[in-house]
């Protein structure tokens, strides 16, 4: 196959042939038999090179490649016939047909090969180009090409600092091409497109300026312009006209909302070249790849470190719930110190949660950017990070696959307006939004639950609970409320279609039926004096902590409240268990218990004494066993159980344990093998 170019350049070397027909017609007409022999040799000579291109293209069986013979066949006996034998007109004709059927043959015959040259810069936007260039490999007659281009870092003065090329940090299926080995203007490809249209006008970064659109435009026969951000509701006059929307042939957007606001913006600045007709046509909504990488990604599609695994799926617990954490560099520069305080804020409160997963991923600039433009807080930000994945406990994430984060995680939570957030509102994934003005703090959702597609949630601090819907996206109050000192809920579980939340600040349960969308209060009295005098230390307003379903139950474990409450839905009836052995005690601690976990028909809790404390959700009855061991005199810090093992995690060392039940022993043996980890 030829390039498209090349076969503009064939045609016009036929068109060429045929005006020297005209010029043949006359030299014989004149008598100037020399002249037209000499000409007609010119074009002999030029059939000649075209038939060459084409046989090494499309092989000698190609049908052009005979019928250029037929032509060359033509010229000779019109140069034989230069004698007089043949009249001017009969010549013209006979050449004229037998190039009109070379010429038939090249358009119509010879299918046109393209090359198209993408030009990311960073690797982890190349989710902009990606299917774009996926649609182009699976096109037999497109040559498709990824040149990853280098960048620089700018310096705060505006000179440019530190360079960095990304070209090995693609995936193993995307063949990479060196910036340097490419000659654009030795190949001049078919077309190019590139997704940051800044040239020079990007204060944190700048493409090589060899790889401005600027100069793209001086070889490509077409320069296209994708962005490499998508946006949430609409997009500032200076993002739209950046260089490479000027220069670009076209720019493909994401919705027709957000290209009226490109062609609005253009219009403004009233410039020659900016129409409404030529803006129309260069404006195209047809959505954006990173829309395809969202809703494509899955899990399976990924492989995670070793370590991130451990963090999601704890040995013995269930996965747990990922948060995507994301920030942006519009709200780092807008909110400057505060924005460092509200990092501190979120990750202190995510650290050490047992159902979440906090997985932090920063805009791939955030660094650069602290650099160029608030040298100042860089040190800061560093050390943020730097303790944060010291920690241990979450995922940091820098890596330049951004879908892999889309895939796993769970719910989006982070600043608003950025493309992550679209990504994930088009995967119909949960987004929460972060408030980084502390002195306006929007009211913060504790997650509850869920049940089939609805996510219950309560704002802190108020009795009110609403419902998210994980298909249709509509929130609705199930229960309206007011505000409160304490907490009233803190989870809820599901039982035969209802679900039943955890009582803390408030005293009753509180069902709501999914079917009959309807919701019931149980209160429950506390004897204050009583519990008083038994209990000195006891306190309201943190009763229970957890809900287990048993056997058609639900039992709530206490927090401060010292005992195992069980519902029996059936009968509407409470039972309160206490009776557990002394050699059980959270030592100083107003809870119960540091830690709970279901196994099977027993609730285990730990606290601050060496023993294990199980309750028979099946009898009622609590036994005891002892760990003795050195790191377990101080107690435990939490526990959970998997996989026929319970884990324990040793409050005065930090050892992990492993309790496996052991073969051999008599049917209602609870006794466990001790493994030190």
């Amino acid at each position: 196959m030829v390039r498209k170019a090349q076969k503009a350049q064939l045609l016009e070397v036929l068109q060429t042939l045929r005006e020297a027909h005209e010029a043949v017609k006359k030299y014989i007409g004149r008598c100037e038999l020399e002249a037209a022999r000499a000409l007609l040799s010119d074009c002999q000579e030029n059939a000649f090179q075209v038939g060459g291109i084409i046989e090494e293209s499309e092989g000698e069986d190609c049908p052009a490649v005979g019928l250029l013979e037929a032509y060359c066949e033509a010229l000779y006996q019109a140069s034989v016939g230069a004698s007089g034998s043949l009249s001017a007109q009969k010549t013209y004709k006979a050449l004229n047909k037998a190039l009109l059927r070379v010429e038939h043959s090249v358009r119509d015959e010879i299918p046109v090969r393209l090359e198209v040259v993408f030009l990311p810069y960073k690797a982890s936007m190349w989710d902009s180009l990606k299917s774009v260039w996926g649609a182009a490999t699976a096109d037999p007659n497109c040559d498709a090409f990824v040149v990853p281009i280098p960048y620089y870092d700018k310096n705060p003065d505006g000179s440019l600092g530190v360079v960095h090329y990304e070209g090995g940090m693609y995936p193993k299926d995307v063949p990479i091409v060196r910036y340097d080995l490419y000659d654009f203007e030795k190949r001049r490809p078919d077309a190019v497109f590139i997704h940051n249209g800044y040239d020079s006008f990007n204060y944190v970064t700048t493409v090589h300026p060899d790889f401005y659109s600027t100069r793209l435009k001086k070889f490509a026969a077409r320069l296209f312009y994708i962005p490499y951000f998508i946006s949430v509701n609409s997009v500032s006059d200076g993002m739209c006209t950046v260089p490479g929307c000027w220069y670009a042939d076209r720019a493909f957007l994401q919705s027709e909302k957000i290209r009226r606001e490109y062609i609005n913006a253009f219009l403004k600045l009233g410039l020659p070249g900016g129409t409404p007709e030529i803006l129309e046509n260069k404006f195209v909504a047809l959505g954006s790849p990173k829309f395809d990488e969202a809703i494509l990604s899955k899990p399976a599609g990924f492989n995670l470190p070793e370590q991130w695994d451990a963090l999601i799926n704890p040995p013995g617990g269930a996965r747990k719930k990922i948060v995507l954490y994301n920030t942006s560099i519009a709200a780092m520069l807008e909110w400057n110190e505060k924005y460092l305080d509200k990092l501190r804020t979120v990750l202190h409160a995510f650290r050490g949660h047992d159902a979440a997963l906090l997985w932090w991923r920063p805009h791939p600039l955030c660094e650069s950017t602290y650099r160029s433009m608030r040298p100042w807080l860089l040190d800061e930000y560093l050390q943020i990070v730097g303790d944060f994945q010291r920690g241990g406990w979450g995922i940091f994430d820098n890596s330049a696959d951004v879908n892999r984060a889309v895939a796993f995680a769970d719910y989006y939570f982070g600043d608003s307006g950025s493309a992550l957030q679209a990504s994930f509102l088009a995967a119909a994934k949960p987004v929460m939004l972060q408030r980084v003005d502390l002195e306006k703090l929007a009211v913060t959702p504790l997650i509850l639950g869920a049940e089939g597609t609805k996510l219950f949630f309560t704002p802190l601090r108020t009795t009110c609970i609403l419902s998210f819907d994980f298909i249709t996206h509509e929130v609705v109050t199930i229960k309206p409320g007011y505000s409160i000192k304490e907490w009233p809920y803190i989870q809820g579980v599901s039982l035969g279609g209802v679900m039943y939340f955890t009582p803390v600040g408030i005293q009753e349960i509180l069902s709501y039926d999914t079917s009959k969308n309807q919701c019931t209060a149980l209160p429950y009295k506390i004897n204050t004096q009583s519990l008083l005098e038994r209990i000195p230390k006891y306190i309201t307003g943190s009763d229970f902590s957890n809900a287990y379903t048993y056997g058609g139950k639900i039992f709530f474990v206490g927090d401060f409240y010292p005992a195992i409450m069980c519902l029996n839905p059936e009968r509407g009836s409470l039972a309160y268990y206490t009776a557990w052995p002394s050699a059980f005690h959270n030592g100083d601690s107003y809870s119960i218990a540091t830690a709970s976990c279901q196994m099977n028909s027993q609730i285990v809790l730990v606290g601050a004494s060496p023993v294990i404390l199980y309750f028979n959700m099946e009898t009622g009855s609590f036994s005891i066993e002892e760990i003795p061991h050195d790191s377990t005199a101080e107690g435990f810090l939490t526990v959970s159980y998997g996989d026929g093992s319970l884990w324990l995690v040793a409050k005065a060392t930090g050892s992990i344990l492993n309790l496996t039940r052991l073969r051999g022993r008599q049917q209602n043996s609870a006794a466990f093998r001790l493994e030190l980890l």
